[in-house]
This record gives C-alpha cells, sequence and structure tokens, in this order.
C-alpha cells in the first residue's frame, strides 16, 4: 500500500505533487489544464484529491463533488445546479468559467480562493476552505517579528549573520542578500543594508528555532509552510521552487516600510 506523505497543491487547493514519508516526489500531476484535466499525467500511484472538495473516479476520469459530478475534461458538471438560477444562468458551469480563482467545494456555491479563504469573515467559507487555520496563523506569523530596517540596527540588537541563506537570495537581485538571525527573528538585508521586504526572500518569524532538540518543531511548524504555501498568498514562486530554492524570476515589488523592530 502506498503512503502518502505531504500533498502539494496549487493556489486553488488542485494537489500538484505528492511525496512519501521520506519527501520523494512518488506523485506528480504534470501539466493540467484551468479546468484540472492532467495532460501529462505519469504515476505508478493513483492519487484522487482533485479540486477542494472534488474526488476522482479513476475509471472514468470524473470528479466527485459532494451535490454533482464534475468532469475536468470538459470543464462542467454533468448535473445542473441544483440551487436553480441562483448559481448563474449557466447551471453547469464550474465557477462561473474561473477555476484559477473561484473553488466550489460543496458543487453547489463557489467561493473566491486565496485572499478571500483567510479574511473572508463568513465561517461557512471558512470552514469549507482547505488549511484555513494553518493558512492563517502561517501568513501572520511576521506579527511576532522584530527585525530591525537597517542591518546596522540588527547589528546593535545582537542579530548574528547565517551563512546558509539560499532561500532568501532567490530571483533577479536578490543574490546579495543576507540573513541575520537571533532567535526566533529573522531579518534579511540587500546590498544598501536595508531589510527586505518582499514575498519571496523576506525573513519570516519561527515559532521554533531551527537548532537543537526543536529543529523537528521548527520543520514542522516554520518550514512545510513555507514549502507548501510560500512567505504570503502573492508568494510567486512554486512549490519545486521553493523545496530547492531555485526561483529565478521577477522579485514582487515590496514597499520600504517596516517594523523597525516591533
Amino acid at each position: 500500500m502506498t503512503v502518502f506523505g505531504l500533498h502539494f497543491s496549487f493556489h486553488n487547493g488542485k494537489t500538484q505533487f505528492a511525496t512519501d514519508t521520506t519527501g520523494a516526489v512518488i506523485w506528480d500531476g504534470g501539466i493540467t489544464t484551468p479546468f484540472g484535466e492532467s495532460l501529462t499525467l505519469a504515476s505508478a500511484f493513483t492519487q484522487n484529491l482533485m479540486f477542494p472538495g472534488q474526488y476522482a473516479d479513476s475509471e472514468t476520469g470524473l470528479s466527485h463533488n459532494w451535490h454533482r459530478t464534475y468532469d475536468p475534461m470538459l470543464g462542467r458538471y454533468l448535473q445542473s445546479d441544483p440551487i436553480g438560477l441562483a448559481g448563474g444562468l449557466n447551471r453547469y458551469a464550474y465557477v462561473g468559467g474561473n477555476p484559477v480563482s473561484y473553488v466550489d467545494p460543496m458543487g453547489l456555491k463557489w467561493v473566491k480562493d486565496r485572499k478571500g479563504i483567510w479574511e473572508n469573515d463568513n465561517k461557512w467559507v471558512r470552514l469549507l476552505s482547505p488549511n484555513y487555520r494553518e493558512k492563517k496563523r502561517h501568513f501572520n506569523r511576521n506579527l511576532f517579528n522584530k527585525a530591525p530596517c537597517t542591518l546596522a540596527e540588527a547589528q546593535k540588537m545582537g542579530f548574528t549573520q547565517m551563512f546558509e541563506d539560499d532561500y532568501h537570495t532567490m530571483g533577479i537581485g536578490g543574490e546579495n542578500n543576507e540573513k541575520w538571525t537571533m532567535g526566533n527573528f529573522e531579518g534579511v538585508y540587500d546590498n544598501q543594508e536595508n531589510l527586505v521586504n518582499d514575498s519571496v526572500n523576506r525573513g519570516t518569524y519561527n515559532f521554533f528555532p531551527g537548532s537543537g532538540l526543536t529543529i523537528p518543531l521548527h520543520f514542522k511548524h516554520d518550514v512545510i509552510p513555507y514549502y507548501k504555501w510560500g512567505n504570503d498568498p502573492d508568494d510567486p514562486s512554486t512549490v519545486r521552487e521553493r523545496l530547492t530554492a531555485g526561483y529565478e524570476g521577477v522579485i514582487p515589488f515590496a514597499s520600504n516600510n517596516c517594523n523597525c523592530g516591533g
């Protein structure tokens, strides 16, 4: 029997690939259409989780979506919407034709993903959104971080340089960044010795320090959430790029504002 360790998903919750308990990739969804059809799926194992709320039938290629059945090849439901025209004029459409931004966990009503998952106060939406509590905790971690605005201030506070900084020197223009830490706090500084705030390279608060007896807890509560979801919803890196520190793209613009030590 195949034992899956972790499922890594796209921003909309669809599984991108899965690993075993050692971290080796054992299922890869390959290239998929926006509506979820796998075009280059090649795996010896079956993985049935599709869009949020969907469970695939490997024999038919269809996905059970609670109240309806979804066809990823057609990009639509096979049954009309049980709530009638309240769900839109096209009663067979999946999320209004926009699966990049929306999901329909119950086959009844589509809801906005990404920021809407953890910012929307609608409890029904939050409960149906996968990993809502974990994502909210992860993306809000820097409320506790106390990295000063400049490297000089960090050095005065007692921050020390960490030379293992591959995850903070990614992308165009990030190659000269330096990572400095003090306890649970992280600060990343550019070649002008200013704090880096972009979503790819910035330092983050660690719930558990990455040394000594707390290393396993650090990996579980700090490292794995980063691998799965990035630093924030606007982080453009993929799971693969985060696993290998291999992002080479453009760094998103970030404000120079910082908390200047809290």
